[in-house]
């Protein structure tokens, strides 16, 4: 079709993190934030993520969940990315871990 388009590509901002840690801040229109969890011993947890407008995804390995609330985690690194599908708006969120 005619017409243009915008692609806009953000790197996500990294922190590492022990897990578990609850996290919270605050994510601009089309914003994300990457934590990497440093899980030390093998447990099932439940994360639970609070904002309007976030999106999560977690990624072990090559492996990535999306909309899951629990996993079973063996000791080591894991990537969790949160971001604002709104493109208007700024959201706050919160990441809170809990073992189950």
């Amino acid at each position: 079709g005619e017409g243009s388009t915008t692609l806009r590509i953000r790197q996500a901002v990294r922190q590492s993190v022990p897990f578990p840690t609850i996290l919270s801040g605050e994510l601009g229109p089309g914003d994300a934030r990457l934590f990497e969890f440093e899980v030390t011993q093998r447990e099932t947890v439940f994360i639970e993520v609070d904002g309007a407008t976030v999106d999560r995804f977690f990624v072990d390995d090559f492996d990535v969940y999306v909309e899951f609330d629990t996993y079973d985690l063996a000791p080591g690194t894991y990537e969790f990315l949160v971001s604002n599908f709104d493109g208007d708006e700024s959201t706050t969120y919160t990441i809170t871990p809990t073992a189950v």
